[in-house]
């Protein structure tokens, strides 16, 4: 009688640990396949993101394309064949004579020094009227040619702040061809390119 229920009972044991086993493996089944899906959806979000980041760059790049062409006025194609005979003329220039107001000048440095071709001149020589002759190189004078420019496309500039920039790049512009046209006709190559920014008749009072 004891050995039949000794037996009867390491039956049910063994009985319940194979179920155990079976409900076990089939517990790490699921789990597998729980892991597998979560790894599915985690590469399926990071496509996602991936997929709005790069609809987001091409809105964001619209958007850019959409506010030029709406900034972009009469005469606007001129003005941008205007700048790149301007940029071309200066780089060929080996050095020019800037004259004109210390704060004008200021104000030149702190545009042109923006554009990666700016060298700061150090042959400045001031007269006292405060007005100044500096020595500038043509890469300089191209920075300053190409920053002056971009001042009229600038977000919240003054307008007196484009008005100064206008002119400056207006003064810069009719030296440079003057010089263009002086070498065309003959003259030296040499000769130094004048811009001067002042509108007093000469000897006129400060």
């Amino acid at each position: 009688m004891l050995r039949e229920a000794i037996a009867q009972l390491g039956e049910g044991v063994g009985s319940g640990l194979a179920e155990l086993r079976e409900q076990n493996q089939e517990l790490r089944g699921l789990l597998g396949q729980a892991h597998a899906d979560l790894v599915t959806t985690r590469r399926e979000v990071e496509q996602s993101r991936d997929a709005v980041a790069a609809l987001r760059a091409e809105l964001a790049e619209r958007s850019r394309q959409d506010r030029t062409t709406v900034t972009r006025g009469p005469g606007e194609e001129a003005g941008e064949q205007d700048r790149e005979e301007l940029l071309g003329l200066a780089a060929g220039v080996a050095r020019a004579e800037l004259v004109c107001h210390r704060d004008t000048w200021a104000f030149v440095v702190e545009r042109a020094s923006r554009g990666e071709h700016f060298r700061l001149p150090t042959d400045i020589s001031e007269q006292p009227d405060g007005t100044v002759e500096v020595d500038v190189s043509g890469r300089s004078l191209l920075a300053a040619v190409d920053e002056l420019w971009a001042v009229r496309r600038e977000p919240g500039a003054s307008v007196g702040t484009q008005r100064m920039a206008a002119l400056a790049y207006q003064r810069i512009g009719e030296a440079l061809r003057e010089t263009g046209q002086s070498v065309d006709d003959g003259a030296d190559e040499r000769q130094v390119t004048r811009i001067v920014i002042d509108d007093r008749p000469p000897g006129g009072e400060a």
